[in-house]
Formats: structure tokens, C-alpha cells, sequence
């Protein structure tokens, strides 16, 4: 599961050491000198990077070398020009069956040494012999007929792939036998580098975080932190001893045994002509270098969302059978979600007790192309892995009367933020109950402006409002926007419906989108042999430029003096509008906002709906602004202000005009690719 490109901006909240980190999880090489392309260097406050050009399905980095200076936890300069752009990172390999994890890659991509340290560890006549090894079976036969019992396995590299793919590992002289037939098979069917391939890929290299490392890629990230092309020779020689006896001898959980097989390796490298005598010396005097990384998952409700979008088209288990997934997270943001979720709660809990143990969501959209860069769906994974940001459905109060305020001005053109509407005493007869809404204070002036309304989120001028509208042309509307929960009664005006966090985030795009809806995607592509690109809608006119231009002075004039005004102690002010959203009983607090590039929702909340007794802009507001102030995007002008704005992925190709589906329906599936499909075929061929 891989992040969208890295991108980095001045202003955006960063350090050097955590881009250090990203560049490594996105397969760079931390060195002390940069030479080649994919090498970089982090001091304190800089970070050189040598970019190779890199593409994958819906985005492209260019080559260049980049530098990125910080200062007080910021980005402070990206030269030669900005945004800097890095290859993605992974997010997550997710577990396969009996909790593997695996990452296949064709033989080309294994380097030459690693390959040939495997071979001198385990078949050195691996590329003369026809799957069987006479030689390598006395030899074992011996060793077990002096120990009496089978403890020698003589197995050839093919002899091994036959049993991990065919057989179980007891040691019988039947299952040899039948390991050998097999092998046999697989020699007459396959070529010597497909079945290196295929062993390299599943070899079984120990355990880590609980999953079974198979193949060599996984082991060289999880082991070391770092891609195939980044091993040095020690490293290759590491991971080719272990492969006897991984659990023995694994670099994380026992290294003295770990560097005594390195050793033994790079011995049988110079003994083979591999590795000339100087570089063994030297290699064998370095350390593991263990560097654990990949164990755990990044943005996990995000991953999790991502497989159900892909296992929703493509079936259950091709994610973790193999299929790589493109993502649109940004790791940068990502983390600053996270962080201010944590700390947010944190601060609230402290200042209200009515809030502790509450749950949040948030996410992060680009409302130019829909990309989700950034998706936080509870407090803490480890607790609840349940994704309040996507599958979570609450009232969304306050939150819709801004698109009151749009369809309405769509609708009247003689309508302004100047129009006068009744704010006094109201009531309507409902399913014959009697329906009194007061606002929020429990005041009521009069006569208050459109403007006055919408800022101070009075809710009796917003059903007027409504209602001078038209109640099923607002529901129309809203459904337009993606919010699909809203009914034709008056309550809807004042938010009493359920949508997502997600939902929300996509409807409240259409503001710094100039009255476009861009739909919500979290998942560009996927790469598997013969899978067709994904295609994905532009985006979408729900509303003219000049009425969300118009609402966009009200919603930023919420954030000077109205609901979202606090922000301001956040560091949040400039170029921001938002709308706070609180449910009766006050159960859901909201605060949906944007910048030109950014638009961010939270809501925060108990699961059992009992109340959070804070409004929106007191429990969701400050989630929101610590996030919001960390983006560096608060900036520039919206649509109608001052012409086009860049988007926050920066992603300048062509997937920023493709539909966020996997594969169309009408498309018909590809043929089973990769290592499973091999396997199948093998199979079908040895039953014949």
C-alpha cells in the first residue's frame, strides 16, 4: 500500500528528520555523500536529495536534485522549485493468508550479488542441474542415517519451491519423494529464472510484528528499512544465511547468530568469485546495520478504507494476495491529522470533563480533484478500528446552512447578504407534533441580516431562509453536494440528517472549488499485470460561481467574528473560511473549513451518541486549526477573488481528471497475473 508522491511546500509543518523518515519509507538511501540517484543526506536543519525520475499509475516524479531547508519545525525553502516531489511511500504491506507479508518483484529488480549469495548458500549447481541434486541427497542421507532420524535436507533451490508451494514440511522420506517428482515437474515446465523468481518472492524469511516475511524485498524493508536496490553486500549476505534457518537465525530477534551466518555468506561470495576478498573483509567488520522498519502501518484507517474500496471491485483477498495499491495520502499530512487529533482530545478532555474518552475524525481533501490526503477515523487504532470518518454517519447540525445560503442565492437573484429575514418565536405542525426551534443562545432579535445569520449560525432565520427556497429544492441541492442523507422536512435545514466526515469534506469542496463538486477518492490505482487504469469524472458544476463566491464572504467572516473566530490562537488566519455544526443535546460536534487548496472536516462525539456537551467550535475547532495551521496553505486566493489557485497534491498529470473507480464494470477482468496466477497454471498443469 503505497502514499500518493511526497510533497513538500514552504510554510507546510515538517522537520528534517521526519522527511528523513519518509524518504526511507518511500525507498531513498540515507548516506553521508550524495552520488547516485535515490541517495540523500539530513543534517539538522537541510535535507539533499539526488531524485531519480520515478512513474507509477496516475502520477510521475521528475529527476532532480532537491534541497529542503527547515526552521522552527517547518519547511522553510524547496529549491531548485516547489513543491518538492518524492516517490510515494509505503503506507502498509498488508498481511496475506496465515498472516504473511510479502512484496513481489520481478527478478530484474533483485540485485545481482543478493541473487548470487543465495545461490552460493543454498544451490550452488542450482543453474546446471534439472531440479534434483544427487550429490546434495547422498550427502543428506548420510547425515540422517548418522543422527537416526531425517535432520539434512539436501533440497535444491527447485526442491524447495516444490515444497513451499505444494507440500508441508514434515521431514518423511515419502514427502521427499514426492518433493523430488514435483521438482522434476517444475524443471520441465518452467525456466531456471522463473522458478528463481518464484522462490526468491516466497522464500519464508522469519517472523516480524507477527506475520510471517516471505520473499526477499519484505525481508530487505522490514530487516533493514530500505529497498532491494539499496542493500549493501553484508546486507545481501545476511539475508541469503538466514534462509536455512531464519528463525534461528534472524537479524532482529537473535543478531550474534545473524552476523555469524553474514560471515559465513560472505565467505562462501569470495569462495564463488562473487565478492573479491577486500569487500568481504570490510563488510564483515560492519555491524547488521538493523534498521526495523515496516512492521507496523501508516494512516491505518486509511489503509483499511483503501482495501474495501479495491476488495469492493476486484473480490476478497487481492490486496493481501499481492495487488500493490496506489494511494493518494500525503504522509506530511497525514501525521499532522494525527497529531492533532491526539492533542486536540487531548485539550479538550482536560478542559471539560463531559468530553473525556469522546472519539474524533478527520479528513483532508483536495477540493480541486477530490484526492483524500490525510484520514484520522477514531482516537486510537490499537483501541478501535472502526472508521468514524467514512462509515460513521451523525447529524450534521449547522453544517448544511451554508448550502441553504448557496442554493438560495442560486434560486433569487434578488437575494444578497444584505436580505432581512425574522428571527422571533416559530413553530410548525409536524406529523401532528408541535415543533418550536429556538437558537442556539435562546435569543431571538427580530430581524437579523442573511450575513448576520449565516456567521452567528442563527437557526430560526436559517428555516425562513429554507423555506423561502423551497424545502425540496434544498434537498435537491444537498444530495447535488453528496449529501445523500437529507430529507424534505424543515429540521433538514437545521442539519437534522446523517452524513460522514468523509461526506461533508466532499461537499464542503464545492467552496474553494468555485462551485464545483469534486468526488472524494482515496485510491488512484492499482498495479497488477493486465489491470486497466482507473478512470475518473471531472469534476462536477453544482453551483455558480458568483452565489458560492458570495457565501464564501459569510464563511470567512465566520472565522473573523463568528463561530470560528477562536481559530486565531491557533495561528490559523488568511485566506480560511469555515462553519462550525452542533447537534441537539450537543452529541456531535462538528467544524468543517477550508483554505484555497485544503479543505478539512472533524467531528468529534461519543459512539453511543450520549452527549459531548460542547458546541462545535469549542470540542471540533481546535482539531481543525491545529491541523489547519500545519498545511502552510492558508494563502492565496479563492475561485472568484483572484483567479486559479494550485491544488495541495500538486499532482500535475493526468490522473487529476479520471474517476475514482478501480476498473470500470463494463471492463472485462484481466487474467489472473503475477505469482498467483503462476501457480494456479502450474498446478492445472501438473494435474494433467
Amino acid at each position: 500500500m503505497l502514499s500518493a508522491p511526497i510533497s513538500l511546500w514552504p510554510g507546510l509543518a515538517c522537520t528534517a528528520s521526519e522527511l528523513s523518515a519518509d524518504l526511507r519509507a518511500a525507498g531513498y538511501d540515507p548516506v553521508t555523500q550524495v552520488r547516485e540517484p535515490g541517495d540523500f543526506v539530513a543534517s539538522a536543519d537541510a535535507v539533499q536529495v539526488r531524485v531519480p525520475a520515478a512513474r507509477g499509475p496516475g502520477w510521475s516524479v521528475p529527476a532532480a536534485d532537491v534541497r529542503v531547508t527547515f526552521r522552527q519545525g517547518r519547511v522553510r525553502s524547496v529549491t531548485p522549485s516547489s513543491p518538492a516531489r518524492f516517490a510515494p511511500a509505503v503506507l502498509a504491506t498488508v498481511a496475506g493468508p496465515g498472516a504473511e507479508r510479502r512484496h513481489e518483484v520481478p527478478l530484474a529488480e533483485i540485485p545481482p550479488l543478493l541473487r548470487k549469495a543465495v545461490l552460493a548458500m543454498e544451490d550452488t549447481g542450482f543453474y546446471t542441474h534439472r531440479g534434483i541434486s544427487a550429490r546434495g541427497i547422498l550427502r543428506a542421507l548420510w547425515v540422517d542415517l548418522a543422527a537416526g532420524e531425517a535432520v539434512q535436507g539436501g533440497s535444491t533451490i527447485t526442491q524447495q519451491l516444490a515444497k513451499n508451494l505444494f507440500l508441508d514440511s514434515r521431514r518423511t522420506v515419502a514427502r521427499k519423494f514426492r518433493e523430488a517428482l514435483l521438482a522434476l515437474a517444475l524443471e520441465r515446465r518452467l525456466s531456471k529464472d522463473e522458478i528463481f523468481e518464484l522462490y526468491l518472492n516466497g522464500v519464508y524469511l522469519g517472523q516480524a510484528g507477527g506475520q510471517a516475511i516471505h520473499g526477499v524485498a519484505e525481508a530487505a524493508r522490514v530487516t533493514f528499512g530500505t529497498s532491494l536496490d539499496a542493500l549493501t553486500p553484508g546486507q545481501c549476505a545476511t539475508l541469503a544465511g538466514i534462509i536455512a534457518a531464519p528463525g534461528a537465525w534472524s537479524p532482529l530477534r537473535h543478531p550474534d547468530q545473524a552476523l555469524e551466518r553474514r560471515n559465513v555468506a560472505l565467505h562462501r561470495l569470495v569462495a564463488t568469485g562473487a565478492l573479491d576478498e577486500a569487500t568481504a573483509r570490510r563488510e564483515a567488520a560492519r555491524p547488521l546495520g538493523v534498521v526495523p522498519t515496516g512492521v507496523h502501518r501508516e494512516a491505518d484507517w486509511a489503509v483499511d478504507h483503501a482495501i474495501e474500496v479495491v476488495e469492493a471491485e476486484t473480490g476478497p483477498g487481492t490486496v493481501s494476495a499481492g495487488r500493490e495499491v496506489h494511494t493518494t495520502i500525503q504522509p506530511v499530512l497525514q501525521r499532522l491529522a494525527e497529531r492533532a487529533v491526539a492533542e486536540g482530545l487531548a485539550q479538550v478532555e482536560a478542559a471539560h470533563p463531559s468530553a473525556r474518552d469522546a472519539q474524533a475524525a478527520l479528513v483532508a481533501l483536495d477540493p480541486h480533484t477530490g484526492e483524500i490526503l490525510a484520514l484520522v477515523g477514531g482516537r486510537d487504532y490499537a483501541v478501535s478500528t472502526f472508521n468514524r470518518a467514512t462509515a460513521g454517519r451523525r447529524q450534521v447540525g449547522s453544517l448544511v446552512k451554508p448550502f441553504t445560503l448557496v442554493a438560495a442565492l442560486d434560486a433569487d437573484p434578488a437575494l444578497t447578504l444584505g436580505t432581512v429575514l425574522p428571527d422571533e418565536p416559530y413553530e410548525r405542525e409536524i406529523g401532528g407534533r408541535t415543533w418550536r426551534p429556538a437558537n442556539y443562545d435562546g435569543r431571538f432579535r427580530g430581524e437579523v441580516t442573511v450575513r448576520e445569520a449565516v456567521v452567528h449560525s442563527l437557526n430560526v432565520p436559517s428555516i425562513h431562509l429554507a423555506e423561502r427556497l423551497g424545502l425540496g429544492r434544498l434537498q435537491a441541492f444537498c444530495r447535488r453536494v453528496g449529501l445523500s442523507g437529507v430529507t424534505d422536512h424543515p429540521s433538514a435545514a437545521l442539519g437534522a440528517f446523517e452524513a460522514s466526515p468523509l461526506q461533508v469534506a466532499e461537499a464542503y469542496g464545492v467552496f474553494p472549488g468555485g462551485g464545483r463538486r469534486a468526488r472524494a477518492f482515496l485510491v488512484r490505482a492499482t498495479a497488477e499485470s493486465g489491470a486497466p487504469d482507473p478512470v475518473r469524472a471531472r469534476p462536477e458544476r453544482v453551483a455558480t460561481e458568483e452565489s458560492v463566491a458570495t457565501a464564501l464572504q459569510a464563511l470567512r467572516e465566520v472565522m473573523v467574528s463568528g463561530t470560528g473566530a477562536r481559530a486565531v490562537r491557533y495561528g490559523v488566519s488568511g485566506a480560511v473560511g469555515g462553519k462550525s455544526g452542533t447537534t441537539d443535546g450537543e452529541r456531535d460536534a462538528w467544524f468543517a473549513g477550508f483554505s484555497p487548496r485544503i479543505v478539512a472536516v472533524v467531528w468529534v462525539g461519543h459512539d453511543r451518541a450520549r452527549p459531548v456537551g460542547l458546541p462545535g467550535s469549542v470540542a471540533a475547532l481546535p482539531i481543525w486549526a491545529r491541523f489547519m495551521q500545519g498545511t502552510g496553505t492558508l494563502t492565496g486566493a479563492f475561485p472568484g477573488e483572484d483567479g486559479p489557485l494550485p491544488r495541495a497534491s500538486e499532482v500535475g498529470d493526468e490522473a487529476s481528471s479520471v474517476e475514482p473507480s478501480i476498473a470500470s464494470p463494463d471492463t472485462p477482468a484481466p487474467e489472473e497475473g503475477g505469482r498467483k496466477g503462476l501457480i494456479r497454471r502450474i498446478r492445472e498443469s501438473l494435474g494433467r
